[in-house]
């Protein structure tokens, strides 16, 4: 037994083209294709963190918003929020695609401080993840910013 085909006319207002029919196999198609972006394969950082770049711009956020300030304990935990916050907009700008980044800030005071210490642990790899820290002191307090930038495939 076979099936008769049947044309099917679209109609338009009036004014407008009619839309040229659609086969229903090719519809069904349309509707199950996955628009997701599949892996380039590739080893090579387009946009490539440099460290020495990053240093710059993390120094001149941190002299820009720090070189008169005082210490005080319960603003510098807000302070060093903003810092960071400000370091990832900055970041933003140069345009570093396939690093996923972390800037941390930690501000502390030059009258307290008797011996401080700073380290972190990652996993990490060698070849194309990377970092850089930055450190800034004036007349009353010291901040150390420290950025990770992760490669992402």
């Amino acid at each position: 037994m076979r099936r008769a085909a049947v044309a099917r006319k679209s109609v338009a207002p009036p004014g407008e083209e009619a839309a040229p029919p659609v086969s229903p196999r090719l519809a069904r198609e349309d509707q199950n294709k996955d628009e997701t972006c599949s892996n380039t394969y590739r080893l090579d950082t387009d946009g490539a963190f440099s460290a020495l770049v990053v240093e710059r711009l993390c120094e001149d956020v941190m002299v820009e918003q720090l070189e008169n300030a005082e210490y005080d304990a319960s603003c510098c935990r807000v302070l060093s929020q903003q810092l960071a916050a400000r370091i990832m907009e900055a970041l933003k700008s140069i345009g570093i695609k396939k690093h996923k980044l972390v800037a941390v800030v930690s501000i502390g005071s030059l009258k307290e401080r008797a011996a401080l210490q700073f380290g972190s642990r990652c996993l990490w790899n060698q070849t194309t993840d990377t970092f850089a820290t930055v450190k800034f002191a004036n007349k009353s307090l010291f901040a150390v910013a420290m950025v990770y930038g992760l490669y992402i495939e």
